[in-house]
């Protein structure tokens, strides 16, 4: 099977597929190259609408911070507000958002590797790293759809997942909504990836399913309690 086929095969035949990944971990450059190039398409897309909402929020948090404080320090926070650049958007969103990733891939492969291990799985870190990787091909084709959205209606989407179904309308408000958050991080390629992840898990590991389906659980809950941990922190900060 060729990269080729191992990218159409998670798919219809995932196993299969994660299978001869093992057989070449160097193929998770592939699937890196794939999602960064997504990534940077849709930011770029994106930029002008992703500018106004990201300027947007900033005001409002300004004028809530300069509202709680006395007339001097308010003003010394409204002069220190410096408008959002594509260039900064591009260095925040863009480098920092590749970054973050890579990292994320490293601990997701560093839980599995040793967890498995102390489950009775025989994993080796290359394999192991290398179906991790592709099991993110989901935020790829998330990626995508999301850049034909934005070229067809001329707008991004606010809001991610289905976090939708707890918006306030006020943007500043809803990011520190922790259930928001949550649901922010849960849609159908969510689901796709929990699936992806979970065999992977268990094929280069060589364990059973079941197993491989609760360490990508367990994955899925600590990323998204450092998530849930980001936003208490700030809601703190923020007062």
């Amino acid at each position: 099977m060729s990269w080729l086929g191992i990218l159409v095969g998670m798919i219809d035949r995932p196993g299969h597929a994660m299978a001869r990944v093992t057989e070449h971990p160097r193929s998770w450059i592939l699937a890196a190259l794939l999602l960064v190039a997504s990534m940077m398409v849709l930011l770029g897309v994106g930029m002008p609408y992703q500018l106004e909402i990201a300027n947007e929020s900033q005001e409002i948090m300004i004028e809530r911070l300069a509202a709680s404080a006395p007339a001097p320090q308010a003003e010394a926070i409204r002069a220190g507000a410096t408008e959002i650049t594509a260039k900064r958007m591009w260095l925040s969103a863009g480098l920092a958002g590749v970054t973050a990733i890579v990292i994320g891939w490293i601990v997701r492969s560093a839980i599995i590797h040793f967890s498995s291990m102390a489950m009775g799985g025989a994993s080796v870190w290359g394999p192991t790293f290398a179906c991790t990787v592709w099991s993110i091909i989901p935020d790829t084709v998330r990626n995508i759809l999301l850049t034909v959205y934005v070229v067809v209606k001329g707008a991004v989407i606010k809001h991610q997942g289905i976090a939708f179904l707890v918006a306030s309308g006020d943007l500043v408000e809803d990011s520190r909504n922790l259930i928001y958050v949550l649901l922010s991080g849960i849609d159908p390629f969510t689901l796709w990836q929990l699936a992806l992840l979970g065999i992977g898990t268990a094929v280069a590991t060589k364990m059973s399913r079941t197993k491989g389906i609760i360490l990508a659980l367990v994955v899925w809950a600590v990323f998204t309690g450092f998530k849930l941990g980001a936003v208490l922190l700030g809601n703190q900060f923020l007062g």
